[in-house]
């Protein structure tokens, strides 16, 4: 019983460790996209866009679509 509760229990904290890791990156892109969108407001070019997030040029054309 106790090796069922301990199998339990760590099935329960693996997976609740790759939600945060999900949610985390699943932020961190958002957080990226933001940045895209405000640095296009303010003028920059898709190029400068690139270079400042680490995106490729298609990726930036992407989201400012």
């Amino acid at each position: 019983y106790n090796k069922l509760k301990s199998a339990k229990q760590e099935g329960m904290e693996e997976g609740l460790a790759k939600g945060k890791a999900e949610g985390k990156a699943e932020g961190m892109e958002e957080s990226k996209k933001e940045i895209v969108k405000n640095l296009h407001s303010l003028g920059q070019t898709n190029e400068f866009i690139a270079k400042a997030t680490n995106l490729t040029l298609e990726e930036v054309e992407k989201i400012l679509k």
